[in-house]
């Protein structure tokens, strides 16, 4: 609404300075032919007196009209290149462009910025699908090593579960190995001294 009122202020203003520059009308008279006498309306006293001096001396009896001085309208001009500095007006590209005009910048403005801030938009989602992948491709190796180390928890765990198996397999065929050796060894042992005592006996009987 402002920007319409200055214009129609701005238009008023340019069209009251070139009333008051226009330029004067120029004219076409055209005399009368040497044997015709004409009634034309002058347009100053000087053309009165030329007239007057004319037709008395081409005036005869015969009368024909004339078609009247033609009268050349030439458009009004604002002569702004004559106006003085400080009276010469600056016309904007946004004073003299019609509101349609003005309309289409500013939607093409606003189309360039919203592309401008979808590029953006687009960027930091290009930046953020990166940074996902990179957080997907840590994750799946943090999946994969959690998964090995599982896996050699099992094992571990299995192998010593063998291992305790296996030590007391052997604490058990140590023990019956040892325990049959003692008793073999014992039994000898016996065996030797009771031969000894019985022989000492029958010996001793003897005498």
């Amino acid at each position: 609404m402002a920007s319409r009122n200055s214009r129609s202020a701005m238009k008023e203003q340019l069209q009251s300075r070139a009333n008051a520059y226009e330029f004067e009308k120029p004219k076409l008279v055209f005399p009368p032919s040497p044997t015709s006498s004409c009634t034309i309306a002058p347009s100053s006293p000087r053309e009165d007196d030329l007239m007057k001096s004319d037709t008395e001396g081409w005036a005869t009896s015969s009368t024909f009209t004339v078609t009247p001085a033609v009268t050349i309208t030439d458009l009004p001009l604002v002569p702004l290149l004559e106006l003085q500095p400080e009276t010469r007006m600056e016309i904007t590209a946004k004073a003299a462009a019609s509101p349609d005009i003005l309309a289409i910048a500013q939607l093409q403005a606003s189309m360039k910025d919203a592309l401008q801030g979808l590029a953006k938009a687009f960027n930091q989602i290009e930046t953020q699908t990166e940074r996902m992948n990179q957080l997907t491709l840590e994750i799946k190796a943090r999946e994969q090593l959690e998964a090995l180390r599982n896996e050699l928890e099992t094992q571990i765990r299995q192998q010593k579960e063998e291992l305790d198996a296996l030590k007391q397999t052997l604490e058990t065929r140590i023990t019956e190995v040892v325990t049959n050796h003692i008793k073999s060894q014992v039994y000898d042992m016996i065996k030797d001294s009771l031969a000894t005592v019985i022989e000492d006996k029958f010996d001793g009987w003897r005498e």
